[in-house]
């Protein structure tokens, strides 16, 4: 039982799910950290499922983050999705065996996307299922917020950084940084 509650946590370790959620609460003006929110999978009438066509790099890619970086060479995957599981174990590794003998380094996700006519006017937040570990997040080059956990859903709220960065009929980029530099698989 173990081993398998072990390789379900490995599995949605990385980036489980991303969304955006609408709703017609006011408008705040100052960012807000990072909160754990309850989510479903599946897209309703408020929510849209992003887990689609993201675009990946792994490793340092400095100015990343910034809306014209070229990330054409990236390569392209559904969420959820975990790295470190590609490689081979490595026994040598500096994650040693209480870190599954995987690798971990940073990654980079990035998701361009337009929001709708539908949108316009209304609170606007982003939901993550969960990403592991050290996130931090952007929209079109400014910085959102860094979630420093692991494994638990957390949300960004539409604050001052999305209404001067993404509007609706206008193409945006949503850029992760993720920094899996501990890992541990629990009940190994």
């Amino acid at each position: 039982m173990k081993k398998i509650l072990a390789l379900l946590l490995s599995v949605s370790m990385i980036v489980s799910m991303a969304a955006i959620s609408a709703s017609a609460e006011t408008d705040d003006s100052k960012p807000q950290a990072a909160a754990s929110v309850r989510m479903s999978a599946e897209p309703t009438e408020r929510s849209t499922n992003f887990n689609d066509s993201w675009q990946f790099a792994l490793g340092e890619n400095t100015g990343a983050e910034k809306i014209d970086y070229d990330d054409s060479t990236w390569r392209t995957l559904d969420l959820p999705h975990d790295w470190s599981i590609e490689f081979d174990f490595d026994y040598g590794s500096p994650a040693t065996s209480e870190c599954g003998y995987l690798d971990g380094g940073t990654g980079w996700y990035r998701k361009t996307f337009v929001l709708p006519e539908s949108m316009a006017g209304k609170q606007i937040s982003i939901d993550f299922g969960g990403i592991y570990m050290d996130s931090t997040v952007y929209v079109n080059g400014a910085y959102v917020g860094n979630y420093p956990y692991g494994y638990m859903p957390f949300s960004y709220q539409k604050t001052n950084w999305w209404s001067k960065t993404a509007s609706v009929n206008i193409s945006s980029k949503l850029t992760i940084r993720t920094a899996n530099t501990v890992r541990k698989i629990v009940g190994m």
